[in-house]
């Protein structure tokens, strides 16, 4: 019963982050008082990529980031100071391993509102560092090994997989980048509305600059708009580049950025397009129409057959088993060499001839394994 329970946990997990995820985005077009807002974000799901959307069905704390770091921009945007606060804090908590992030979305955004030579908003800013650290400070105290386990899990990990390349990690496919080239074909509708999105901005902006234009009539929001819409565009460039260049992991994060990106100026290019004669107005609208419902409907389909065919829950129970019965409290399990279907319990033997074999700097990875050892000894 308790097995029951807890599948059933993950799995409605599962659901209501896919689903809260777009709830947000929503939450945040209405809050910047986007109009058809249900609409747009129903756009977003035809033209995202189906396995963009799946990862939000992965039970891991990751597929809701993205989205809480589109309310704290939102909140920047709104001076909504408690909100600022209380993203930056629980953020650190729930995914640990970017929990620079809120830092990194704050700056930029202050960074954006330099550019239209605002003032800074010194509220937002105390917000920003006051939840940071105040976080910061509690999860160091309570779990004081917090900045050796980033840097010798997360970062050393990292350091020694993407940067040195000196361990393949034939597991870990989603933390190397992906190819450019293959990111583009399977995003190629979100990127598409991108280059149509950035290449009018870009238009707006040397038109205003040049030709005397009021600036306001060009940009979502008007004054308040433009460091937003600016900040969610590099952002979406940063993090579309992160994905080829860095690791996969900003695949997700890409998602979510184009996404409001793209709503936020696809609704600032709709109110300067408009079609005279009602027949084309009506073929054009008919005409996209079927378009968006074709691929919603592609990307439902494809969710309901991947889920409906994946693996079983029992797949691996007879490992568990076989660690039940064959293994005590404490001993050290690795992978078998793929000749027996069992685990191969390690010994201290295997440990020392291990360790001459991991080079100087995996040595803390064997120290750890020992000390685990002796502690459940």
């Amino acid at each position: 019963m308790c097995f029951c329970r807890l599948f059933i946990s993950i799995k409605l997990y599962a659901v209501l982050t896919a689903a809260l995820s777009f709830a947000i985005l929503y939450w945040c077009c209405l809050r910047l008082n986007i109009k058809y807002s249900l609409i747009w974000v129903g756009i977003i799901f035809a033209l995202t990529n189906y396995n963009g959307i799946w990862r939000l069905f992965l039970s891991r704390p990751y597929a809701i980031a993205p989205a809480l770091l589109l309310l704290l921009l939102v909140f920047l945007n709104r001076k909504n100071y408690w909100g600022i606060f209380v993203i930056n804090f629980v953020y650190f908590f729930w995914h640990s391993a970017t929990f620079f992030f809120p830092l990194t979305i704050s700056l930029v955004y202050f960074i954006s509102q330099k550019f239209y030579k605002q003032v800074l908003d010194r509220k937002s800013l105390f917000a920003v560092i006051a939840g940071f650290f105040s976080a910061f400070i509690l999860i160091t105290s309570i779990s004081p090994g917090f900045l050796d386990y980033m840097k010798d899990i997360i970062f050393g990990v990292f350091w020694e997989t993407i940067v040195n390349k000196k361990v393949v990690l034939v597991e870990g496919a989603e933390l190397y980048p992906r190819d450019f080239f293959d990111f583009l074909r399977n995003n190629s509708l979100i990127i598409s509305g991108l280059l149509i999105a950035a290449g009018a901005e870009i238009y707006q902006y040397f038109s205003v600059r040049f030709k005397n234009y009021k600036r306001e009539e060009y940009f979502f929001g008007g004054v308040a708009g433009r460091p937003l819409q600016l900040a969610l565009f590099f952002l979406t460039i940063g993090t579309w580049l992160g994905t080829t260049a860095i690791s996969g992991r900003f695949g997700d994060f890409f998602m979510f950025f184009a996404a409001l990106y793209l709503i936020v100026a696809l609704e600032s290019l709709r109110r300067f397009v408009f079609f005279s004669d009602l027949f084309v107005r009506r073929g054009i609208l008919v005409g996209l129409s079927v378009m968006l419902v074709y691929l919603f409907a592609g990307n439902v389909l494809f969710l309901q057959q991947v889920l409906a065919r994946g693996a079983s829950v029992n797949e691996f129970s007879g490992v568990g088993e076989w660690l039940k019965n064959n293994t005590k409290p404490g001993e050290i399990i690795f992978k078998g060499d793929g000749k027996k279907r069992e685990p191969k319990k390690i010994t201290e033997e295997d440990l020392v001839s291990l360790k001459h074999e991991l080079a100087v700097k995996k040595e803390w990875l064997v120290e750890l394994a020992l000390k685990t050892k002796r502690t459940s000894e």
